[in-house]
């Protein structure tokens, strides 16, 4: 519920239902029985709320999309905008991952304001330091949670990088998660208490 950018996981199900038996022998009636199968989990990809923040390094993604950022393991695609500086002065998520703009990582060794535009620049002082990358995918519901609110694309599937502006940057506030505890509560209720 707390976790930047935290995407809500459902299970895909399918049931079965045993009809009642009809032996007349049989002293009390038979229940209608029901299995279910589980078939796939999924990732929901509704925005979260936006969270002001006032912290330069914090950004939102207005819309679909994600960020770009590069792990040991290949180009990783989160939502959680919630970037430090390391010591090498390198743009970072919280987990330590270079944040990614069309040229590689975000750097900036200068003290000072940071300011990062609509459209994903960051500038200091001293000038541009590079754009953020923003990635869509046409089918988001196939990407792969890993953790640390980032997925990874399957085999075979590339994600568009939008020249057109339809990934916005907003400075200064976090995207939160999207789950509603009183929603999943009562779920939970209506799973626990059926008969």
């Amino acid at each position: 519920v707390n976790t930047t950018g935290f995407r809500r996981e459902g299970v895909q199900v399918e049931e079965f239902l045993l009809s009642r038996g009809s032996a007349d022998a049989l002293q009390r009636p038979e229940r209608r029985l029901s299995f279910t199968q589980d078939r796939a989990t999924y990732s929901d990809f509704q925005p979260g709320q936006m969270e002001v923040t006032n912290n330069p390094l914090d950004v939102a993604i207005q819309g679909d999309g994600f960020f770009v950022v590069q792990t040991p393991n290949g180009e990783r695609y989160p939502r959680a905008g919630a970037f430090q500086l390391d010591n090498q002065g390198r743009m970072v998520t919280v987990s330590g991952e270079p944040v990614l703009s069309d040229s590689g990582p975000i750097t900036i060794t200068e003290d000072g304001a940071v300011a990062i535009g609509r459209d994903g620049a960051v500038a200091t002082e001293q000038g541009t330091r590079g754009r953020l990358r923003g990635a869509t995918f046409a089918s988001p519901q196939f990407l792969i949670k890993e953790g640390y609110g980032r997925f990874r694309a399957p085999d075979g599937v590339a994600p568009a990088v939008p020249a057109d502006g339809t990934v916005r940057f907003v400075q200064g506030m976090r995207e939160g998660s999207h789950v509603k505890t009183v929603l999943e509560h009562s779920r939970l209720l209506d799973l626990t208490s059926a008969n």
